[in-house]
């Protein structure tokens, strides 16, 4: 019985294979476990992987699922912080309505001056200050004034006056 030898060409193949499974961070862990496999399934016999090769190769998966596992939690950790961003935008706004509405607030009881749509100046006091969707109104005489028309604040009748 003649026996014939059988020449290995997949040692240099399974090199370059070991080569590129090196650029791992282009893989996702599916694909590289799929690369390895049919790594295994087709090396040569005569020459199978040598257990330090296979212990890189499983090193470099695991590191494959510690980068893809880090990549979630930054990604949660972005989305906690954009979370936070918005609300202390929101609080912001908040607190700057309040101070606003406390500053108008301090007001009431004082003598208000504006000028009417005919551009005649008015004068009266000032009962109340309301808020609404974002605008402030003192209200003077039942009449509901925009504060940013009020171009004089005084203590009353006779009493110091403050241009604002």
């Amino acid at each position: 019985m003649e026996t014939t030898g059988v020449q290995s060409t997949s040692s240099t193949q399974s090199t370059q294979s070991t080569r590129t499974t090196g650029n791992f961070d282009l893989l996702d862990k599916n694909q590289f476990m799929k690369l390895f496999i049919a790594e295994l399934e087709n090396q040569d016999p005569l020459e199978p992987l040598q257990t330090n090769d296979l212990t890189t190769q499983l090193a470099q998966l695991s590191i494959v699922e510690q980068s893809e596992h880090m990549s979630k939690s930054f990604d949660e950790l972005l989305d906690i912080q954009r979370s936070m961003a918005l609300e202390l935008t929101s609080l912001k706004e908040r607190i700057s309505m309040d101070n606003t509405f406390a500053t108008y607030a301090s007001f009431i009881g004082k003598q208000g001056s504006w000028l009417n749509a005919e551009g005649e100046e008015n004068t009266g006091t000032i009962d109340s200050v309301i808020s609404r969707k974002s605008q402030f109104y003192a209200v003077i005489n039942s009449e509901e004034i925009p504060v940013t028309e009020i171009f004089r604040i005084s203590q009353g009748v006779n009493g110091a006056e403050s241009d604002i």
